[in-house]
């Protein structure tokens, strides 16, 4: 009969089996973590962060733009209110030239 790889005669070689086998286990189990977990925590990490980044940048432009967009109002509501009182000039004036007619 020809000599095997894992022949286990006894309960210390069973032991020895399995200790290598978790080791190489564990072994892999760390590579793994380094390889690909740890890479993909990060890239995870950075999204967050420039997620977070793009938000409060977003916000403070946000605040920028309402700023300008309330100052236009109030500037277009000034500009109304400069139309009307033109127009009851000319009113005046107009009505004034036909009274003298």
């Amino acid at each position: 009969m020809p000599p095997h790889f894992l022949i286990i005669h006894t309960i210390e070689d069973a032991a020895s089996a399995i200790s290598i086998i978790v080791a190489i286990g564990t072994a892999l189990v760390w590579v793994f973590n380094r390889l690909v977990i740890k890479p993909l925590s990060d890239s995870m990490n950075r999204l967050s962060d420039e997620i977070k980044d793009f938000k409060s940048d977003s916000k403070f432009e946000h605040d920028e733009f309402r700023g300008h967009l309330e100052e236009l109002d109030t500037k277009i509501h000034e500009h109304d209110e400069d139309i009307i009182s033109l127009q009851e000039k000319v009113h005046t004036l107009f009505n004034k030239g036909d009274k003298y007619e």
